[in-house]
């Protein structure tokens, strides 16, 4: 077995392992080396396991150096989660080895792997994270009875409002911005460039899609998915807390639940929450169940994890 590092040549073929691997996700696919690399500057490596001509594993990797956050080597920062993909664990430890010189050529402080599922070659493991995942119905009737008759009150509250809902691709960016860029202000959260955004549609147009809901013609809640194989990744969402009194939350997942069930998707993932956090038991009501995340980490000798808010990254 060789390590490689992604080239131009090979980005086809790391994307057929992603989509064909079972923990294979939208946050592994190529693309997001093109994105981050132009929209950050962040030097990146992406590992590629080969045997006899063919990848049997992959590691996206983003070098991060920061005056706030230090010498950091991440899978993935700014997006849920990442980590490696193997066939085997054979192949996980192959690539979890390139990580530690990585680690030592790169005199990094850790190296942080942010896992779906946990690898046992690792020691060090933080599990505060979950990704709250709904199963969901194209029958729109059975989603609705599977919910709890308060839930479908406050779902009906939210429809009787003087909402409406546009689903859609890049002609909805500014409308996202407005939103989110003044959500990430009040709760002190760096705020993306536009540009970092155009970007993901430039590479990614086909796997992501952008809802806002409008009151009158006021943008007024919005949310920005990933689209990958039978999942839907929710990334990020903000709605005008003045609205919340008319349950603006509730008609903007309900809708997104709704309409991705209908075109087939079978999972949605409400994006990485802290555990008991207000966000779970939101999310709760929408019978969304946890899935277990795990932050792990590599460390130099004698290091201690890092008791960083991996949300700030």
């Amino acid at each position: 077995m060789t390590i490689q590092y992604l080239t131009s040549l090979n980005h086809t073929h790391w994307d057929d392992y992603v989509i064909n691997h079972p923990d294979g996700t939208f946050y592994h696919l190529s693309c997001w080396k093109n994105i981050i690399e132009d929209s950050f500057g962040h030097q990146t490596y992406y590992m590629t396991a080969m045997e006899e001509g063919k990848i049997v594993g992959v590691l996206p990797v983003v070098f991060i150096q920061s005056k706030m956050f230090g010498r950091i080597l991440s899978s993935m920062p700014f997006l849920n989660f990442g980590g490696v993909l193997g066939d085997n664990g054979e192949v996980e430890n192959s690539l979890i080895q390139e990580s530690r010189k990585l680690l030592n050529a790169n005199s990094a402080d850790y190296f942080e792997f942010r896992h779906t599922h946990k690898v046992a070659s690792l020691n060090h493991t933080q599990e505060h994270k979950v990704s709250m995942v709904v199963e969901l119905q194209s029958d729109t009737e059975i989603l609705w009875n599977g919910f709890h008759t308060k839930h479908r009150t406050d779902v009906r509250k939210a429809l009787k409002q003087d909402f409406s809902i546009k689903k859609g691709s890049s002609e909805l960016l500014k409308d996202f911005y407005q939103l989110i860029s003044r959500g990430w202000r009040d709760l002190g959260t760096p705020l993306y460039d536009f540009p970092f955004f155009e970007r993901i549609f430039k590479f990614l147009a086909e796997n992501v899609e952008i809802y806002v809901v409008y009151s009158d013609d006021k943008p007024v809640a919005t949310a920005f998915n990933g689209l990958l194989n039978d999942t839907v990744e929710g990334m990020w969402t903000y709605s005008l807390p003045e609205y919340r009194n008319q349950n603006l939350n509730y008609f903007l997942y309900w809708e997104m639940i709704r309409q991705s069930g209908i075109r087939g998707y079978k999972y949605f993932h409400l994006g990485r929450s802290t555990k008991d956090s207000g966000a779970v038991f939101f999310k709760k009501k929408w019978n969304a169940a946890p899935q277990q995340l795990y932050w792990q980490y590599l460390l130099p000798e004698n290091a201690e994890p890092p008791q960083l808010n991996a949300d700030m990254i």
